[in-house]
């Protein structure tokens, strides 16, 4: 079970070394989460695949935003574009010596300010996974450049998902080689796997972040007579040049996003060319449940993908090769076949949960060694 502030207090001061507490914002709680997934309703015990630290000796507690945090947080924002009151909130639940885990920019560059500021100084040590942030930085001005630069003085670790994020991260941001660690996206591989032989019934489409090019998407799907099923959100659903054969879906759950994959003949993924991997989310749902993907060639994507043997790769805003590698697989699909039992294979081989947390807790155990900390122990209560 998750545990709470009240048990984390409980804890000795060499046990609170072993805990981890997660800083993100998601839509459902930590409780409810747990239950559901137990119900086999979501992937991973935790969101982001963090329950399996567990299977390496640390306990993890949450701070989930309640609701009138999440509206003090939205009308900070709408003073300053940053979301803080959540992450100074969470310092509540913190304790001296923990290991803290910022999952959102805001989090990240708050609690980074805070620590370097010394006004909570409980003396953890906190590691940050950025997700938008390589892309936003270069449209930010230099007051708020230099306001991240010092932030980050308080991080002992980044996390980038993508290797191109490196040099932007050296560049404008000035963060020495030594806090910058490489460890891309995961996937549930034991929820989102193969699950019937079928030759698919349509061509899916699933993303409901910025990054997805639907315009492309929509162009090409007019040259076919075949279904198409996108699923998007209402901030990024296409307006307009619907072709009859697209259908549009929203608001749908794990369970259902999973049948979709599994009756797939394919999986496209339209993206614009951004910093951060767009798209890495749904390629390895996708490469997961043995479909071959057709993704968009950026700098960010190509840590994912190894070319025509996991997907296959299509350039950026071009109707006409998006259209030709719709057609190849359509028309090859032994080829489709193959390329979605390689991806299978290769993402149970390095982009798993499982593989992520291993190489977390390898990292996060030498760390703690290097400052003193005993060996890393199961948290008794």
């Amino acid at each position: 079970m998750f545990k709470t502030g009240r048990e984390i207090k409980k804890l000795s001061f060499e046990d609170k070394e072993k805990v981890i507490l997660l800083v993100y914002a998601h839509s459902l709680n930590p409780l409810n989460w747990e239950e559901q997934y137990f119900e086999g309703s979501v992937p991973g015990f935790l969101p982001y695949g963090f329950g399996h630290l567990r299977r390496f000796g640390y306990e993890i507690i949450t701070s989930l935003p309640s609701a009138p945090v999440i509206y003090m947080d939205k009308f900070i924002k709408f003073l300053t574009d940053i979301e803080m009151f959540h992450s100074i909130s969470s310092l509540l639940r913190s304790r001296r010596r923990m290991c803290i885990f910022s999952l959102n920019d805001s989090s990240g560059i708050v609690l980074g300010m805070i620590s370097q500021t010394k006004v909570w100084d409980s003396n953890n040590f906190h590691f940050y996974f950025p997700l938008f942030l390589a892309q936003r930085i270069k449209e930010m001005s230099l007051a708020k450049l230099k306001l991240i630069r010092y932030a980050l003085k308080g991080v002992e670790k980044i996390f980038y998902q993508s290797r191109n994020q490196e040099s932007i991260f050296k560049e404008f941001l000035n963060v020495p080689p030594e806090k910058l660690q490489f460890l891309p996206h995961s996937v549930d591989v034991n929820f989102y796997k193969p699950l019937n032989n079928s030759e698919g019934e349509y061509i899916l489409s699933i993303g409901g972040d910025v990054g997805r090019d639907y315009q492309t998407l929509l162009q090409a799907a007019g040259y076919f007579k075949e279904k198409f099923i996108i699923v998007c959100r209402p901030w990024n659903q296409p307006k307009e040049g619907i072709p009859n054969n697209v259908i549009l879906r929203q608001n749908l759950s794990h369970k259902e996003i999973r049948l979709l994959y599994s009756r797939a003949k394919f999986v496209v993924i339209p993206t614009k060319v951004f910093a951060y991997p767009t798209g890495s989310t749904v390629l390895l749902e996708a490469m997961s449940m043995g479909k071959a993907s057709i993704i968009t060639r950026t700098p960010a994507i190509l840590d994912y993908v190894r070319e025509n043997e996991t997907a296959l790769l299509v350039e950026p805003y071009s109707v006409e090769s998006l259209r030709d590698a719709i057609r190849y697989l359509l028309d090859n699909p032994e080829e489709c076949h193959r390329i979605g039992r390689n991806a299978r294979e290769e993402v149970v081989e390095n982009f798993s949960d499982e593989v992520k947390m291993k190489k977390i807790s390898k990292i996060l155990g030498e760390f703690l060694q290097e400052r003193g900390v005993s060996k890393v122990e199961r948290v008794k209560t």
